[in-house]
């Protein structure tokens, strides 16, 4: 399984890459730290080369939902898991209105 990870803040990237035994599972996390970087990432690599997409709602350059529309733009089916840590019911709602699978939240430790 090939994961898309857009999240700028490293500490939580460094939290889900140690949460989860890569190495038994087989996923590969592929990792952008902005919107930018994630458009940079999904222009090299065909949109089917990822099984999942997990994007922070609040980024530094914007917010993640830009990517959930350009998936759902772009006719990909592709699921897209919008994620954060001080989500309000607004940012889950939106997210799940353009058509998130789901919404996570992750408290900051």
């Amino acid at each position: 399984m090939r994961i898309l990870y857009v999240d700028s803040v490293i500490t939580d990237v460094e939290s889900v890459h140690s949460a989860l035994p890569w190495q038994i599972t087989g996923i590969q996390l592929e990792r952008a730290d902005s919107l930018a970087a994630a458009r940079l990432v999904l222009a090299d690599a065909p949109h089917a080369a990822f099984d999942l997409w997990l994007v922070k709602f609040t980024l530094a350059d914007g917010c993640g939902i830009a990517l959930l529309n350009r998936a759902r733009q772009a006719g990909l089916a592709v699921p897209v898991v919008m994620a954060s840590d001080a989500a309000q019911q607004e940012e889950i709602l939106a997210a799940l209105r353009e058509g998130a699978q789901d919404f996570l939240f992750w408290p900051d430790d």
